[in-house]
């Protein structure tokens, strides 16, 4: 939970102007949840496949959280990066 504003704040440069304004919420959101639960995250993607011609790239991985002292069971999520 320290370390969540700063790293939201990094993800934000690279974000295109036109999905800035919602993404920041989402966000925002989520660091507010984050805090409240003392949630703590930790993400390792597995596989990467990149679309060149879309601009795409999907990473999936292990979602890895815990809230206080309580492990919390591993997620296997997907990202879509979609690229300008």
């Amino acid at each position: 939970p320290d370390s969540v504003e700063a790293q939201q704040n990094m993800l934000l440069k690279y974000i295109d102007p036109r999905g800035y304004g919602a993404l920041k919420d989402n966000l925002i959101a989520e660091r507010d949840h984050i805090n409240a639960q003392h949630l703590s995250t930790a993400f390792y993607p597995v596989n990467v496949v990149v679309d060149t011609k879309a601009l795409t790239a999907l990473v999936t991985g292990d979602l890895i959280a815990s809230s206080g002292t309580t492990e919390l069971s591993p997620q296997r999520i997907i990202y879509q990066i979609q690229y300008r």
